[in-house]
C-alpha cells in the first residue's frame, strides 16, 4: 500500500503542516494530486488516490505554496475578520486557512483562541472566521486544499483575495450603568466602542438583568459585543439577549439569546457577532443571570466592538405564513425552487408559484415593505371588497403579469444585477391567483416571500 518509502525523510520545509505533495504526470491518475501529512514525511498511500497506481506511473514530489500574514496586535482584546475568496481569473477554489501562533506553529489550545484550520466547501469557495483575540503575534495562512475535492470542477491553483477586517474594542471609554435599567424604556445609553459595566443578580434576585442602547445602524453593518468578569465580585456566568426595537408599536421583539462564546475570560461569559442587512434600526442588548447560582451574581463588563459596514451581506430568502385560508383550496402557495439557493449579486434566483387554477391569470406583486404600501399599514384586509381572509402583506411597486401553466404553476426567474449597491436590499413578494370561483373579488391572495439580496458565495 505504500507509494513512496523514502530512506531519508524529506528536508523540512520553512512551513509547518504538510507542505510538500504528490502530483502524478502519468498512468489512472494523471493530474491527481494529495499533500503528505506531514512536511517531514516521507510515505504517502496509494489509498490517497481513486485509483491504485500502476508500475510505469510517474509522479513527481512538489513543494507546496504557502502564503503567510503576519498579523500583530497591540490591543488587549481585538475583533479580527478574515475572508479568503476568489480573486482574479483563474482563481483557486480548493483553499484552505490555517492560523500559527508567532513561533510559526498551528495555533493552540483551540479551546482558547479558536478552531485553526478550515477548508472551503465544495458549493461555498469562501472561507470566514471572526474571533477575538488578545495581544499578540498570529500568522493568518492560505494554502491548498489536502485532499482536492473531486467535484465541481474545482481548481487547486490560482488567485485568491485575503480580507482583514478588526472590530476594536473598549476605544470610545467607560459607561457604568444607570439604575433602574431593566427595561429597554430605562436603557443606559452606549455606543459602540464603548465598554459598559453593570452588576446583575441571579435569576431569583431582585436584579437579574440589564438593558443597554439603543444601538442605531443605518447601513448594513457588523457588530461585535461580548461579556466578560468585572471588578470584584465578579459575576462567573451571563447571557446577552440581543433585540431588534420596533418603533411602529413601540416594542422590542423577541430575544436572540448568546449565552456562550467569549472563550477568552476563563467562566462562562458570552460573545455574539451579527451582520445586520436589514436596516436602519435600532437595537437593545440585555446582560442577564441565566442561573441561580451563588457564582451568577456580580459585576460584568459588556464590550461593543466599533461597528463595521458589512464586508460581505449573506443572501437569503424566507417564506411568510399567509392567506392559508383565502378562498379556496388548494391555496396558492409561494415557494423557492431550489433549496440551495438563494439571491446573490449577479446570479439567477428561481422560485415558483404553485397551486393556481390551470392557466389562470396571476399577478407578482413586489416592494421593500411589508409593513407600509403608502401611508397605508400592512396586511391589507381584503374582507370588504369580497375576499374574507385575505390580505394584501407587500408594498405593490412593482406588479408583473403571468398565466399559470396547466399544472397551476408559474416559474419565477430573478436576474440578480451585478450592482454591489444592491447588497443587503430587502425585496418582499406575494402572489394574487385570478380565480372567480374562490369569493366574490374573485382573488386568492398567496403567501410571501422575503429575500435579501447579498454577495454570491462562490
Amino acid at each position: 500500500t505504500t507509494l513512496i518509502q523514502a530512506t531519508t525523510p524529506l528536508t523540512p520545509s520553512a512551513y509547518v503542516g504538510g507542505s510538500y505533495y504528490v502530483v502524478f504526470t502519468s498512468g489512472a491518475n494523471a493530474g491527481l494530486e494529495r499533500l503528505i501529512s506531514a512536511n517531514t514525511a516521507s510515505t504517502i498511500t496509494v489509498s490517497a488516490f481513486p485509483v491504485a497506481p500502476l508500475p510505469g506511473d510517474s509522479f513527481d514530489v512538489r513543494l507546496a505554496d504557502v502564503d503567510v500574514y503576519r498579523l500583530v496586535l497591540t490591543a488587549p482584546r481585538t475583533g479580527v475578520w478574515f475572508l479568503v475568496q476568489e480573486g482574479d481569473a483563474p482563481w483557486v477554489s480548493a483553499n484552505r486557512y490555517e492560523i500559527w501562533d508567532a513561533a510559526g506553529n498551528l495555533l493552540v489550545p483551540t479551546a482558547t483562541l479558536g478552531t485553526n484550520a478550515g477548508n472551503s466547501s465544495v458549493y461555498n469557495s469562501r472561507v470566514s472566521q471572526i474571533r477575538v483575540w488578545p495581544t499578540g503575534t498570529y500568522h493568518f495562512v492560505v494554502r491548498r486544499q489536502a485532499t482536492q475535492p473531486t467535484t465541481n470542477n474545482f481548481i487547486p491553483y490560482g488567485n485568491y483575495r485575503l480580507e482583514y477586517y478588526e472590530l476594536p474594542m473598549n476605544v470610545l471609554g467607560v459607561v457604568p450603568e444607570v439604575e433602574p435599567n431593566n427595561t429597554f424604556q430605562t436603557a443606559t445609553p452606549i455606543l459602540p466602542g464603548q465598554q459598559g459595566t453593570g452588576n446583575i443578580t441571579n435569576s431569583n434576585g431582585a436584579d437579574p438583568s440589564d438593558w443597554w442602547g439603543p444601538i442605531t445602524l443605518l447601513n448594513p453593518s457588523v457588530l461585535q459585543f461580548q461579556t466578560g468578569q468585572g471588578a470584584a465580585p465578579a459575576i462567573q456566568d451571563t447571557t446577552i439577549n440581543l433585540r431588534a426595537y420596533d418603533p411602529i408599536t413601540n416594542t422590542v421583539g423577541p430575544p436572540t439569546a448568546v449565552t456562550s462564546g467569549n472563550i477568552l475570560d476563563p467562566t462562562s461569559h458570552a460573545r455574539g457577532t451579527y451582520i445586520f442587512t436589514l436596516t436602519p434600526n435600532q437595537y437593545y442588548l440585555e446582560v442577564l443571570s441565566p442561573g441561580t447560582g451563588a457564582t451568577q451574581t456580580g459585576n460584568y463588563v459588556l464590550e461593543i466592538g466599533l461597528v463595521l459596514p458589512a464586508p460581505y451581506s449573506p443572501a437569503s430568502y424566507a417564506i411568510v405564513a399567509a392567506n392559508g385560508a383565502c378562498g379556496v383550496a388548494p391555496f396558492p402557495t409561494l415557494v423557492r425552487q431550489f433549496t440551495n439557493e438563494v439571491p446573490q449579486v449577479s446570479q439567477l434566483f428561481f422560485r415558483q408559484l404553485t397551486n393556481a387554477p390551470a392557466l389562470a391569470p396571476v399577478l407578482i406583486l413586489q416592494g421593500l415593505s411589508n409593513t407600509f404600501a403608502g401611508a397605508t399599514p400592512l396586511p391589507f384586509d381584503l374582507t370588504p371588497l369580497g375576499a374574507p381572509n385575505c390580505t394584501v402583506n407587500v408594498d405593490p411597486m412593482a406588479v408583473v403579469f403571468y398565466l399559470a401553466d396547466g399544472a397551476g404553476i408559474v416559474d419565477l426567474a430573478l436576474t440578480v444585477p451585478p450592482i454591489v449597491g444592491l447588497r443587503g436590499l430587502p425585496i418582499y413578494e406575494q402572489g394574487a391567483v385570478l380565480n372567480p370561483a374562490a369569493n366574490t373579488l374573485g382573488l386568492q391572495m398567496s403567501n410571501y416571500g422575503r429575500m435579501i439580496i447579498g454577495d454570491r458565495s462562490w
